[in-house]
C-alpha cells in the first residue's frame, strides 16, 4: 500500500461526479482498490476508476449496504490522476465509496546506484 483516502463519501448524484483523487508522481503499473456500497436496497450505486477525467476502469455496481471491494489494475504516467467516480440510480440512496487505495512495487533501480563495486 503506497496512499489511500479512506474516509466514507456519499454520493447522490445520479451521473458520475468525482468522489477520490490521488495524483501519483511516478509512471509504470499501478493497482487500484476501492470498496463500493449502497445506502439502502432496490437500487444501484455504480462506481469507475478514472485517469485525468477519463473513464478508464470497469463499472462496478452494489446494490445493498454490504460493501465489496474491487480491484483493477492501470498503467499510469508520472503525475497522471487516478480518480474515483460514482453515482446512484436514487438520489434518496447515497452511493457509498470508502478505501480508495493505491498499490504499486517502486523499481529498485530508481532508488540506489552502486558507486563502487
Amino acid at each position: 500500500l503506497q496512499w489511500s483516502a479512506d474516509t466514507v463519501n456519499s454520493i447522490t448524484a445520479t451521473s458520475y461526479a468525482l468522489s477520490k483523487e490521488i495524483r501519483i508522481r511516478l509512471g509504470g503499473t499501478v493497482r487500484i482498490k476501492f470498496d463500493l456500497a449502497l445506502n439502502g436496497t432496490l437500487d444501484t450505486a455504480y462506481g469507475k476508476v478514472y485517469i485525468n477525467g477519463v473513464a478508464a476502469g470497469t463499472e462496478r455496481t452494489a446494490t445493498d449496504s454490504t460493501y465489496t471491494t474491487y480491484s483493477e489494475d492501470f498503467t499510469v504516467d508520472p503525475y497522471d490522476e487516478v480518480q474515483l467516480y460514482g453515482y446512484t440510480t436514487n438520489a434518496g440512496k447515497a452511493c457509498l465509496q470508502r478505501n480508495f487505495r493505491m498499490y504499486y512495487t517502486k523499481a529498485a533501480a530508481a532508488d540506489a546506484t552502486v558507486t563502487l563495486d
